[in-house]
């Protein structure tokens, strides 16, 4: 019996010769170890196009896969570009991991192709699952403005009550979202509820509220579990188009006099978090 397939086993590594590799994991032998392809770089810079030109020129789904996968440590164009590819990837799997960090980074330019796998690719569910609740971290109206435009420019079958469909689903994600936001920033609501909306940040990265999670964080006024727990749930926006400026705030908020250590010390974890 073959053992048990690992996970997360491609990496960006540099070599003893100076040079830069990508390891891909292409597949794996009976016994459950890993089958490599490798693309190597004079800088680790330069790995991100040769991992975006693997990924469009590979007929295998698990190399595709693991090129965006890979990606997703430069966050850089390269990513983005092989995002908005993958979310139409014949493989469905590839569509719906695109999807879902499509919905951790947070880029306005994805919304398009986001749009387009929810509604065109509506056999595939769990593509669709993920698309959805990647729009619903990005701004309502930015949502609903891409909408609009996709629909200006296709002839679907009753594409009108279609429309209608999708916006009112979608309307009540964004309702939910408003109240749970509400109650974040409201000093007046008990601290353990205010808690509970901060720690849904971790799963739902809204990208547009950055300013506000930081401010609760700045704010000497909030009890300090909450600034505490606001603190570690930026962490884990690693993959956000807000990281860079989130680790710049954090870092101005430790040279603020009289911080209290405990949200000293999990500044300084989330600032270890954002920086891998």
């Amino acid at each position: 019996m073959a053992k048990r397939r690992p996970s997360g086993d491609g990496m960006v590594r540099k070599r003893e010769d100076g040079r830069w590799e990508g390891r891909i994991v292409v597949g794996h032998k009976e016994n459950g170890d890993s089958i490599f392809r490798y693309v190597y770089a004079d800088t680790q810079k330069e790995l991100s196009p040769l991992l975006l030109k693997k990924y469009r020129e590979s007929g295998f789904n698990t190399v595709r896969m693991e090129a965006i996968k890979l990606l997703s440590r430069y966050q850089d164009d390269n990513f983005i570009e092989a995002l908005r590819e993958g979310l139409n990837d014949t493989y469905e799997m590839v569509a719906r991991q695109s999807a879902i960090y499509a919905g951790f980074v947070g880029d306005d330019s994805l919304l398009p192709a986001i749009v387009e796998a929810l509604v065109e690719h509506n056999e595939r569910l769990r593509v669709q699952m993920s698309a959805n609740k990647a729009l619903s971290l990005y701004p309502k109206e930015k949502v609903e403005k891409t909408i609009e435009d996709f629909y200006a420019k296709v002839d679907r079958l009753n594409e009108n009550e279609e429309k209608k469909r999708l916006l009112r689903s979608l309307e009540r994600m964004f309702v939910q979202e408003a109240k749970v936001h509400q109650t974040l920033m409201d000093v007046a609501a008990p601290e353990a509820k205010r808690i509970s909306a901060i720690r849904n940040v971790r799963n739902y990265t809204f990208h547009f509220h950055v300013d506000d999670y930081l401010n609760v964080i700045r704010d000497a006024g909030n009890p300090q579990e909450v600034r505490v727990v606001m603190a570690e749930a930026l962490g884990w926006f690693t993959n956000s188009v807000q990281r860079p400026h989130i680790l710049e705030e954090i870092k101005k908020m430790q040279q603020t006099a009289n911080l209290p250590e405990d949200l000293k010390a999990e500044l300084e974890q989330t600032i270890k978090r954002l920086s891998l």
